[in-house]
C-alpha cells in the first residue's frame, strides 16, 4: 500500500486511477494517506451521495469545506478546485470517490471533465497572473468500484476526457505489504 500513496503524491502520471476492490479496502487506503501523507490535502467523497447535480452539491461542499454552489453560479466548482484550494497550502491533493458508478449516474459528464481540467492545470503549474503563479503541484483522481465493474467504468471515465489511467487491484495492494 506504501508504494500506492507515494504514488498519490508524486507529480507524475498517471492522474486518475481505478480502485477495484471493496469499499472497506478504499477507506483503508484513505485513512493510511491522512496518516502518512498528512502534508497532502486528502478528500474522500461518497459516490452514491452524488446522483444529482443538487446531492453533488451538498456532499462536495461538505467534504472539500469550501462552498460550491456550482449549477447555480455555472462555474463554482472550477473555481473551487483551481483558486480556493490555491490558498490552504498544501503539497498535493487526492480526491477519492467511492461507488463511482453512482457518481452522477443520471446526469452528464460536465462535472467530470471540470475535475479532469482541475487536475491537469494543477499538474501543469498554474500561470495566468504572474504575480500569483503556482508551481507545479500533484492532484490525483481515484475513483472506487467494486470487481466486474470495470469495463463500464472505464468507458464513464473516457468519455470524460480521462485518457490517461491505471487499474489498481485491491489483490495488488495486499501482496505490496
Amino acid at each position: 500500500m506504501n508504494k500506492m500513496i507515494n504514488q498519490l503524491t508524486e507529480l507524475q502520471g498517471p492522474y486518475f486511477h481505478l480502485f477495484v476492490g471493496k469499499e472497506k479496502e478504499f477507506n483503508e487506503i484513505y485513512t493510511s494517506m491522512l496518516e502518512h501523507k498528512p502534508q497532502t490535502r486528502s478528500f474522500y467523497v461518497e459516490g452514491e451521495k452524488c446522483k444529482t447535480y443538487a446531492s453533488f452539491d451538498i456532499e462536495f461542499s461538505t467534504k472539500l469545506d469550501l462552498d460550491i454552489s456550482y449549477f447555480e453560479t455555472g462555474g463554482g466548482l472550477g473555481e473551487a478546485l483551481n483558486q480556493e484550494l490555491e490558498w490552504e497550502g498544501w503539497n498535493g491533493f487526492v480526491l477519492m470517490i467511492n461507488h463511482y458508478w453512482e457518481f452522477l449516474q443520471y446526469e452528464n459528464s460536465s462535472v467530470r471533465r471540470i475535475l479532469t481540467d482541475s487536475v491537469y492545470e494543477w499538474v501543469n503549474g498554474r500561470d495566468f497572473d504572474p504575480e500569483c503563479s503556482t508551481p507545479p503541484m500533484p492532484f490525483h483522481v481515484v475513483f472506487q468500484c467494486d470487481s466486474g465493474d470495470e469495463e463500464e467504468l472505464i468507458e464513464k471515465m473516457k468519455s470524460s476526457n480521462i485518457e490517461e489511467y491505471d487499474i489498481i487491484r485491491s489483490e495488488d495492494i495486499i501482496q505490496d505489504l
